[in-house]
């Protein structure tokens, strides 16, 4: 993960920009951060996702938001009929 020259210059200006001392701009810094590593991650998972979903399609021709959900449905009824306990899906 690799944040832009743009990014870090924006947060140390938002940092400065709170007219605190030093050591609470640093903080405050870090935190502005630390929420760009978050937003970028977020925007990268999501892109990674629909890479994902648009591979599984072209090589199955399956769309796994409208698969997966009744596939662990099967699962956990096959379960429950089977009389064991059903397992924690993440």
């Amino acid at each position: 993960m690799r944040l832009s020259d743009d990014m870090v210059a924006t947060a140390r200006d938002a940092a400065v920009a709170t007219g605190l001392g030093h050591n609470r701009a640093r903080q405050v810094f870090k935190e502005l951060l630390a929420d760009a590593v978050t937003d970028a991650l977020q925007r990268n998972t999501g892109d990674i996702l629909e890479q994902i979903d648009a591979e599984v399609a072209g090589l199955t021709s399956e769309n796994l938001d409208l698969v997966a959900p009744g596939d662990l449905v099967r699962t956990l009824l096959t379960e429950r009929r089977l009389g064991g306990t059903p397992r924690r899906h993440v």
